[in-house]
């Protein structure tokens, strides 16, 4: 029986190494898994249709009553890019690095080419909040999808996977027609820019790709690969970079006062630097614990454990669509 197990589950993964690796390195991939990212990958392909970012002089022109002057070099680089026609664009960069203030001034300029901007997220919470301080409309990734006839369900091998409705097939969850998008319905030349990209997952990744190339509308992926990672299989992020028309990194950190804070957050992020950055970490959580007057021993203490417990996890690893007419 151990052999018959064994055999199958062998047949069922495919090989990422020649040689036997060490106990702690990854040695082989779900088959299905490996099909999926060479989907995406397909997808990611068709989706980066070329086109070019806009010049620094056409976004001052299209959103001439946001303050541009406030935005970095890579923040500048960004917006153009989205606000641009490539067809699939990244943007990556650590928390602070003024995500949301770039994407302000991109959809200002999309909206003065009446194109519309459309921003999702993993959770309805995230999505809100970015339609609050963006001004885009917003939606989680899943109603958007579920709008536009994908349902997320279980196949007859008890797998977990994407199936869509066409119009005028009958929902059996629900006993309704689906007559099509009513909600979120999509036109060509639109953007979604999908915040917090780092933590979907390989197969929403796919049928969002999917939607997006039907559509004739441009991605934009906007997140962190550092950050927190998706509950399912991980890697959409990276591979959207590497297929991008134009992929940004935001390389400055303005959310903090302290610089020397700031820089900490940055070390954090390289792996070559991450030991002592850890440590700089405990330490500067030590002195403005101090500073602030309000760290009693025990309140030190647990805020210490807050930080290092942040930093090694990272070590580790709807609001309505209105459009503008």
């Amino acid at each position: 029986m151990i052999a018959d197990i064994t055999e199958r589950a062998t047949g069922a993964v495919y090989g990422l190494v020649a040689d036997d690796p060490p106990a702690h390195v990854k040695a082989f991939m779900a088959t299905e898994t490996v099909r999926a990212e060479v989907r995406l990958a397909g997808r990611l392909n068709v989706l980066a249709r070329p086109g070019r970012s806009l010049l620094p002089g056409e976004l001052h022109q299209l959103a001439p009553n946001e303050d541009l002057s406030a935005l970095d070099a890579s923040q500048r680089v960004s917006a153009c890019a989205i606000a641009g026609t490539d067809g699939l664009v990244t943007v990556t960069g650590p928390a602070g690095a003024g995500k949301t203030t770039m994407l302000r001034a991109a959809f200002t300029a999309l909206a003065s080419q009446q194109r519309r901007m459309l921003v999702v997220a993993p959770t309805r919470k995230a999505a809100s909040v970015a339609s609050r301080e963006v001004g885009a409309a917003a939606s989680s990734i899943h109603a958007l999808l579920s709008d536009h006839g994908y349902r997320w369900g279980t196949d007859k091998a008890g797998a977990e996977v994407w199936t869509r409705l066409r119009v005028g097939e009958v929902d059996l969850s629900t006993g309704a027609v689906y007559g099509g998008p009513t909600q979120y319905v999509l036109r060509s030349r639109d953007r979604i820019v999908v915040d917090e990209a780092g933590m979907v997952d390989l197969q929403t990744a796919n049928v969002l790709v999917e939607l997006a190339i039907e559509q004739g509308v441009g991605l934009a992926f906007v997140g962190d690969t550092h950050q927190a990672l998706p509950v399912g299989h991980a890697g959409a992020m990276g591979s959207a970079i590497r297929h991008a028309n134009a992929a940004v990194e935001l390389d400055t950190v303005h959310r903090f006062r302290d610089p020397d804070y700031a820089a900490l957050t940055l070390r954090l992020r390289d792996a070559g630097d991450r030991e002592r950055a850890l440590v700089g970490c405990w330490r500067a959580c030590r002195t403005r614990s101090r500073r602030s007057g309000r760290s009693s021993r025990r309140g030190a203490w647990a805020n210490d454990r807050r930080v290092l417990r942040v930093a090694r996890a990272r070590q580790a690893g709807d609001v309505g669509f209105r459009y503008q007419r």
